[in-house]
């Protein structure tokens, strides 16, 4: 089985969305993209280990880790040291690829012969499967069941303006 071992914050912040995202809030970005991964990994054979530097932010790493999902924080040395050395250790049978564009780390770790993919392929190929996971949700929607839940909550929005504690006069 394939095994993938990412560089998280290379990941975010190489695609348009999360890195504006992980801006404004790290561990939204973070999120977001294990999500993506999520779907992606669902519809092929394949494990996944994500490497993030230090332990930034409220996302706990037993709480995001799966089957075959695991998520490092690491401690005592950064995302790029842990990465090359776990592929300095891989076994030729584990099927490992590092994904990062992190050019240091790409080149230590094909001197090894071990095989990589950059960020924007690799984007390609997850976006090639998400679209898809998102079209499945829409159709399990009906029609009733949207109809029920508008007479739960109701239809009408509610602008934020409307809120006692917005100033509509300052900037944002």
């Amino acid at each position: 089985m394939e095994h993938l071992l990412i560089d998280g914050y290379n990941m975010i912040f190489s695609d348009m969305e999360l890195n504006r995202l992980a801006r404004h809030n790290l561990e939204a970005g973070r999120t977001r993209f294990l999500e993506y991964l999520r779907s992606y990994m669902a519809s092929k054979k394949v494990r996944a280990t994500v490497v993030f530097d230090g332990q930034m932010g409220m996302l706990a790493p037993d709480d995001i880790s799966g089957r075959h999902l695991k998520v490092v924080f690491t401690e005592g040395e950064s995302a790029d040291e842990y990465i090359v050395r776990r592929a300095r250790r891989s076994r030729r049978s584990e099927q490992l690829i590092v994904v990062t564009s992190d050019r240091a780390i790409l080149q230590e770790v094909r001197a090894k012969s071990i095989p990589t993919q950059t960020a924007s392929p690799f984007w390609k190929r997850i976006r090639q499967t998400v679209p898809q996971r998102k079209q499945q949700v829409k159709e399990i929607t009906s029609q009733e069941e949207i109809e029920y839940w508008l007479k739960q909550f109701g239809d009408e929005s509610h602008p934020i303006d409307d809120l006692p504690f917005w100033d509509s006069e300052e900037s944002v």
